[in-house]
């Protein structure tokens, strides 16, 4: 995760700067593919028309019913939702 706060090189800048400037994130996912014990990488790009300001992914991580067992809810994978500024 990357926040943007002052220290970030994305600070202050606004929707109108990234499409002055054509601008876009790359964004790299590095895991584990534990069948395998096999490292697997992601790239994906987000052009200045999908960057959402005031918002984030939602979470798709969910707790389930015995301490320390994670669920992971893909039917929120793109989900977009404000932040806790914005709600």
């Amino acid at each position: 995760m990357h926040p943007i706060d002052e220290k970030s090189p994305l600070h202050g800048l606004t929707a109108k700067e990234l499409r002055e400037g054509d601008m876009r994130l790359a964004v790299t996912i590095s895991g584990l593919d534990e069948t395998f014990a096999a490292t697997v990488t992601s790239r994906y790009d987000y052009p200045h028309e999908n960057i959402v300001f005031g918002g984030r992914f939602a979470d798709i991580f969910e707790e389930g019913d015995h301490p320390r067992h994670l669920y992971i809810d893909l039917s929120k994978f793109h989900d977009v939702e404000p932040t806790s500024a914005e709600r």
